[in-house]
């Protein structure tokens, strides 16, 4: 399991702190946004393909849980960014959809996204998909 040492000894429902369970807990509870964290996990696992060939055992130990962290956090850092500045997001011509009150939601109740520990959430995501294959 990955921690930080900031984070560590602070485990919670399973998850290394509260935050990171915060995130999956949301991301997964919402269909939109759990169809849409699935075909981001789907995307890097396949265009990493020969990643996960290097490690036949469990796609945890390749690289490609390092690309779906990144970019589930990029998305949701993003979209917390939208949260906090609804504005510039309408100045760039982002329109606002009908999935901005499930993030105001998700940002009240995770706070900061600096403890989120993203590897861990997308090792459960690569395992899922892997036993999805099976």
């Amino acid at each position: 399991m990955s921690e930080c040492e900031v984070c560590a000894g602070q485990e919670y429902n399973g998850w290394p702190n509260r935050e990171t369970w915060a995130v999956g807990l949301h991301l997964d509870n919402d269909y939109g946004l759990y169809e849409y964290r699935c075909g981001l996990v789907d995307v890097m696992v396949a265009s990493h393909a020969d990643w996960v060939a290097e490690d036949p055992v469990s796609r945890a130990g390749t690289r490609a849980v390092f690309r779906v962290a990144d970019a589930v956090e990029s998305w949701v850092r993003d979209e917390f960014e939208r949260v906090f500045h609804p504005m510039e997001a309408v100045k760039q011509g982002v329109v606002v959809d009908h999935q901005a009150g499930v993030w105001r939601m998700m940002v009240s109740d995770v706070g900061s996204l600096w403890r989120v520990d993203w590897t861990r959430l997308a090792e459960d995501w690569v395992d899922e998909l892997e036993g999805d294959d099976e």
